[in-house]
Order: structure tokens, then sequence, then C-alpha cells
């Protein structure tokens, strides 16, 4: 490297700043994104609780804890997804901000911690709220 020319430092506080100024900027479509893993950690954990109270109960019907199961784990999977999904839309609908970035030195590592905290903060929002909800609706019945 020419000692005129300079790397973006990936410094995270840089990177935490910027991926939250992603966040305001595409504030609907995270908004609605974060609400579909809130659904489905509300879901999961609603699951949990039922499982646990099967659990408790004297006779556990083995049909209802697999059943239960199975909700959890497509409960999960519907999460995953739903950070996943709108990750892959990030990424590819902003590439010429990725261009921009490589073309003012910044680092790889740089710009995966940007996406990497857009999607942690989404997917941590959005699971305490739906598993505090999904916990507090299934424990009041």
């Amino acid at each position: 490297m020419k000692p005129t020319q300079r790397r973006v430092s990936s410094d995270w506080s840089i990177a935490w700043r910027q991926a939250f100024a992603s966040l305001r900027v595409r504030l609907l479509r995270q908004t609605l994104t974060t609400l579909g893993i809130g659904a489905g950690s509300a879901y999961l954990a609603a699951a949990l609780v039922i499982r646990s109270v099967e659990v408790a109960k004297p006779t556990v019907d083995a049909v209802t804890l697999a059943r239960v199961d199975w909700q959890a784990a497509a409960a999960a999977a519907l999460c995953l997804l739903g950070v996943s999904n709108s990750m892959f839309i990030a990424v590819t609908e902003r590439f010429r901000e990725i261009g921009t970035f490589k073309c003012l030195g910044a680092t790889d590592g740089f710009i995966v911690a940007v996406f990497f905290f857009e999607g942690l903060f989404m997917g941590l929002l959005g699971s305490v709220v739906g598993a505090t909800l999904g916990a507090g609706g299934t424990a009041s019945f």
C-alpha cells in the first residue's frame, strides 16, 4: 500500500453507528421484520411454556409433547429465516453502498460488522419483545 493510501479502520463504534443509521433509513421494513421475529419468538415462548406445563402434569402425553416440540422448532426456524431473509435483502439492495465503502477503503470486516450489528439488533429486539409477550400471555391463561 502506498504511503498516501489509508484503509478505513474497522472500529466497532463506527460500524455500530453505521448500522443504526441504516436501520433508521429503512425503518418501516426493519420494523416489519422485527415484528415478524417477535411473533415467531412469542410463538416459541408460548410453545415452551405449554411444554413445561405438560411435563409438570402427572400423566404426560407423549403425542402432545411431540407436537409442541415440532411447533417450537417451526417457530425457531421462522425467526432464523426472518433475520436471514432481511439480511439477504439488505445486502442485495445496498451493493452500491458497499462498493462506495470499499472505494473509500473500508475493510471487509467493517462491512460485515455493519450487517452483523443490524441483524443482531433486529434479532435481539424482536426476540426479547416476542418472548416476553409470548411467555407472559401464555402464563396468564
